[in-house]
């Protein structure tokens, strides 16, 4: 995390390059940066991956339960991320650290018509 002063206001910046992760936000695999860019974001940079994963994960609301579409069973240390803004979007964390992405399309078949979409 960076601070910075904006105009005498103290704002904080989250780096997400950054390993050490003091603010308790989960840590972001590789392979969870990967799925986001296929599943969530195909056509965006790839410099912004990562940012718009972090920015999601930030936003999000963590719960020990997954919503009724989720394909993932709940057990102990497993929590699931969403956000309202992207509410067919799940983050997947085990242990402080998202493990993988899933969207309501692909726990729901190829077939699946999301209606946020």
């Amino acid at each position: 995390m960076t601070h910075c002063f904006r105009e005498r206001k103290f704002v904080t910046v989250i780096n997400p390059h950054r390993r050490h992760n003091p603010s308790g936000l989960p840590q972001l695999t590789r392979h969870a940066l990967e799925r986001w860019r296929e599943r969530v974001a195909p056509a965006a940079h790839p410099g912004d991956i990562r940012l718009s994963l972090a920015s999601f994960v930030a936003m999000g609301k963590r719960r020990p339960t997954p919503r009724h579409w989720t394909t993932v069973q709940p057990e102990p240390g497993l929590t699931f991320i969403y956000w309202a803004e992207l509410p067919s979007i799940c983050a997947i964390v085990k242990n402080g650290v998202v493990v993988t992405i899933l969207t309501r399309r692909l726990c729901k078949g190829p077939t699946y018509e999301d209606p946020a979409t």
